[in-house]
């Protein structure tokens, strides 16, 4: 049996490719299926960053934790696994830039600008990498072995 290896985006990106082109969606699928697993682990420990860091006054914290974090596998340009915070509307991606705007005491006719801890979303992935790289890898090997496996 051969040895086969994926490491890094790049490596990523070939398989990925490579599977599509063979013919191997189900293992294309499988393969994004377990990235995103893998890395949804972080997702609860953004929430709960979002809850710790940013204004619980007027419900911010809660809204930003509660917002859709979806987990993203792409395969183009800028190959990776990437977590997106909420919704436009939602506070969470202002809120990762460290700027929020809101209406004063709920009134739509007066908006402001209001600065909060910025990166809670890229902060908390920085810190939680060593949890999930190791997962990840697993998962590429695995969709990895599957191919050596199907190639004889």
């Amino acid at each position: 049996m051969a040895d086969f290896e994926v490491t890094g985006a790049d490596q990523f990106l070939r398989l990925s490719k490579a599977l599509k082109h063979a013919g191997q969606t189900d293992l294309r699928k499988e393969l994004n299926k377990e990235l995103r697993e893998a890395a949804a682990e972080i997702i609860p420990l953004a929430r709960e960053e979002a809850r710790t860091s940013l204004p619980a006054a007027g419900g911010m914290a809660e809204k930003v934790a509660k917002a859709r974090m979806p987990v993203k596998v792409s395969t183009g340009r800028d190959p990776g696994v990437s977590i997106v915070a909420g919704r436009p509307g939602s506070g969470a991606r202002g809120a990762e830039f460290g700027r929020i705007r809101h209406p004063v005491f709920g009134n739509r006719e007066k908006w402001v600008s209001q600065v909060v801890p910025a990166h809670w979303l890229t902060g908390t992935i920085s810190r939680s990498r060593h949890l999930v790289i190791p997962k990840l890898e697993e998962a590429l090997e695995r969709v990895a072995k599957k191919v050596v496996d199907r190639l004889g």
